[in-house]
């Protein structure tokens, strides 16, 4: 995948004690193909945002909600906190 790609992250159906690996590795993969932004899809889950939130603190990264999905967080790649 190039920086043109859409790089996604759905969470729909998957355990609360699953979400910190499947993050990781999915920040991991986009941080080595150089993406510039990712979508992580949680549902309007609060407990799955926080859980998401909290492995993007490892990475010095920040997600956004933006107004048209509360179900979606957005990350760009190249802001860090």
């Amino acid at each position: 995948m190039n920086n043109f790609s859409h790089y996604k992250l759905d969470l729909h159906g998957t355990f609360y004690k699953d979400v910190s690996t499947k993050v990781d590795r999915f920040i991991s993969k986009c941080i080595v193909e150089k993406a510039l932004e990712v979508e992580i899809i949680t549902g309007n889950s609060d407990r799955m945002k926080e859980l998401v939130n909290e492995v993007l603190l490892e990475y010095n990264l920040k997600s956004e909600t933006p107004i048209y999905n509360n179900g979606t967080l957005l990350i760009n790649m190249l802001i860090k906190l």
